[in-house]
């Protein structure tokens, strides 16, 4: 039997606020590290004022409309390396 979209229960959806994303901005550990973008965490904590605005928007319409940004869904897995010969798993 095929499920509809009906089926599945509704979302409510509530738009994020600026205190949020100052707030989640404020938890990130400043790491010298940076991901795909080449961009520190350092950045958006020492911006924060100058982005959670923005940011605020972008999250409120990806969630508004449930499309999110093909950037948004970029991840990199790099396998840790812990203990033993490097060498030996090549």
């Amino acid at each position: 039997m095929l499920q509809t979209l009906d089926t599945y229960p509704h979302m409510k959806y509530r738009p994020t606020k600026t205190k949020e994303i100052d707030k989640i901005i404020k938890s990130l550990k400043a790491k010298d590290s940076y991901g795909y973008n080449d961009i520190s965490t350092k950045v958006p904590k020492i911006s924060s004022s100058l982005l959670y605005n923005s940011l605020n928007y972008i999250c409120s319409r990806a969630l508004s409309k449930g499309i999110f940004p093909g950037r948004l869904k970029l991840t990199v897995i790099k396998p840790l390396y812990e203990k033993g010969n490097k060498l030996d798993n090549v």
